[in-house]
């Protein structure tokens, strides 16, 4: 497994790499996300899913779908002028980097008590050190699950993928 993926984290799609998106772009960057569509004239937003944006219309499935649920509802259509924004919330990877934080203490005991193992010359020593190793792996399964948790919830880029108007991204 390359750095690279662990450091992207378990993302299906990406945020926009390009400064200048086409709409091809944009429907790429939305594909199996939640987006937050932004109405004209409105402060608010609504959560839609399967969001497909053309040049005179967005079609969209209304609150949160996964791509495995289905929907067996009318997918509904808005002119593309009543659109100010849509926004994407990307996981940013910090719960592979929250889960590796989180087991270091337990790899830490689990290597100290090894350590010590080889040195006992008592049945108390070496139960203790047993102990230890086995509190080291308990303690390295709940700090990876924890952190993986809070860094997967903290680490997060809310991204605007459209903006109007719409020319900009006909190209």
């Amino acid at each position: 497994m390359s750095l690279a993926l662990l450091a992207s984290g378990c993302q299906l799609a990406g945020p926009l790499r390009t400064s200048d998106p086409t709409l091809a772009d944009v429907n790429e960057a939305m594909a199996g996300e939640t987006v937050r569509l932004h109405r004209a004239g409105s402060s608010g937003y609504e959560k839609v899913s399967q969001v497909s944006l053309s040049a005179d219309s967005v079609y969209y499935v209304p609150g949160m779908l996964r791509p495995y649920d289905s929907y067996d509802g009318p997918v509904r259509q808005m002119p593309v002028e009543a659109i100010d924004s849509l926004q994407v919330k990307f996981n940013g990877g910090g719960g592979v980097v929250g889960g590796l934080l989180g087991a270091a203490p337990g790899v830490f005991i689990i290597a100290d008590a090894s350590s010590t193992s080889g040195n006992c010359e008592s049945i108390g020593c070496s139960l203790s050190s047993g102990i230890a190793q086995t509190m080291g792996i308990a303690l390295t399964v709940v700090g990876m699950g924890l952190g993986a948790l809070i860094g997967n919830a903290i680490d997060v880029d809310v991204q605007t993928v459209y903006r109007r108007p719409i020319d900009p991204y006909l190209r």
